[in-house]
């Protein structure tokens, strides 16, 4: 989100739960995300990027790029973790400049 709380392009806020039951559905033991609590909150309209807040009293964020189908390698769906939303903002940004530029 930029200073005024919007998501950048080609981020958009998205909270539908089919997404959460998506990643769930993709999850394998040995993911990083295996067994957390999930909630989406942003998808990139470019890719099949999304957002997740992982819940539990935490502040984490997880961009996840789902797959679409069952995985079996816990390196997947591919998985990278913030600390919290303005560290995942950081990365917003640079997605949004990378848009801009394309």
């Amino acid at each position: 989100m930029d200073s005024a709380g919007q998501f950048l392009e080609p981020w958009h806020a998205e909270s539908a739960p089919e997404f959460a039951a998506e990643l769930q559905r993709e999850l394998v033991p040995g993911h990083v995300l295996f067994g957390a609590p999930v909630m989406a909150v942003a998808r990139r309209q470019d890719c099949d990027d999304a957002l997740f807040a992982i819940r539990g009293g935490t502040e984490r964020m997880a961009e996840v790029h789902l797959t679409w189908h069952r995985e079996t390698d816990p390196r997947w769906p591919r998985t990278v973790l913030f600390p919290n939303m303005e560290a995942w903002m950081e990365s917003m940004r640079s997605d949004h400049d990378e848009f801009k530029r394309a």
